[in-house]
């Protein structure tokens, strides 16, 4: 299954993650569905989450190194 997490994009896996919290708050599946999907869309966040500070961190170095005279900061509020 992580393989196939492996050939999703960001969106997908978004999707994916919300489809799980729907799931659960449905409170359809049994104890052990239920920690199975905990388990898979926790998985699911932190890569969402590492995908997207990677995305800062490049976001940041374009800002830093090609916009150096400009006073906006975009990560400040």
């Amino acid at each position: 299954m992580k393989e196939d997490r492996k050939k999703m994009n960001f969106e997908e896996k978004m999707k994916e993650l919300e489809e799980i919290t729907n799931s659960l708050y449905s409170n359809n599946d049994n104890l052990e569905e239920s920690l199975e999907l905990y388990i898979k869309g926790i998985e699911l966040y932190k890569e969402c989450q590492d995908y997207l500070n990677e995305v800062k961190g490049e976001v940041k170095s374009i800002i830093d190194g090609k916009l150096v005279d400009c006073d906006i900061d975009i990560f400040e509020q």
